[in-house]
C-alpha cells in the first residue's frame, strides 16, 4: 500500500516540478483521492478492503499499457491486434471499476463500515471511494469515445 502511495505522490509532484509530465485534472483528483484512501486504509488498519480495491482496479492496467505501448509503436504488423488488446482493456476495465467496485467495494464499505467505525472516521474514506468510483466513470466514457473514433487520445479534440 505504501509503494502505491509513493507512486502515486512521484507522479504528482513530479508533474508539479518538472520530473516528467504533469497529470491533468482528473488525473490529480484521482491521485489525491486514492491517496487519501490508501492513508486511510493504512492508518485505519483496513488493509484488506485496500488490498482488494488495489487488486480490483488493477485488473486492467496491464491490457492498458500493452495498448498503449502497441499504439506508440505503430508497427503495422500490430495494427489489428492492438485494437483487440485495446477492446480487451475496455472490458476488463468496464467489468473490474464500473460494475464489481460499487458491488464488491463501496456498497460493502457504506452497508459495514460505521459498523466497525465511528462516522466521523468513516466518512473522508467512503467519500474519497465516491469519488475515485466517478473519476472511472468519466474514464470510461473517454474510453469509449476513443474506441468510436471520437477522441484519438484522451483529452485531444479530432479535427
Amino acid at each position: 500500500m505504501l509503494t502505491m502511495f509513493h507512486g502515486y505522490l512521484h507522479e504528482l509532484v513530479g508533474g508539479l516540478i518538472g520530473i516528467g509530465p504533469r497529470v491533468r485534472t482528473d488525473m490529480f483528483i484521482h491521485h489525491v483521492a486514492t491517496m487519501t484512501l490508501i492513508s486511510s486504509a493504512y492508518l485505519l488498519n483496513l488493509s484488506r478492503m485496500g488490498i482488494m480495491w488495489q487488486a480490483l482496479f488493477d485488473i486492467s492496467n496491464p491490457l492498458l499499457h500493452t495498448a498503449k505501448m502497441m499504439n506508440t509503436l505503430k508497427f503495422p504488423q500490430t495494427e489489428t491486434i492492438k485494437w483487440y488488446v485495446f477492446a480487451a482493456f475496455a472490458l476488463a476495465f468496464f467489468v473490474a471499476r464500473i460494475v464489481m467496485a460499487p458491488i464488491a467495494i463501496v456498497w460493502p464499505a457504506l452497508t459495514q463500515s460505521t459498523k466497525v467505525l465511528p462516522i466521523e472516521w468513516s466518512a473522508l474514506p467512503l467519500s474519497m471511494m465516491v469519488v475515485v468510483c466517478g473519476i472511472q466513470w468519466l474514464w470510461f466514457y473517454k474510453i469509449v469515445r476513443m474506441a468510436t473514433g471520437v477522441d484519438k487520445e484522451p483529452g485531444k479534440k479530432t479535427e
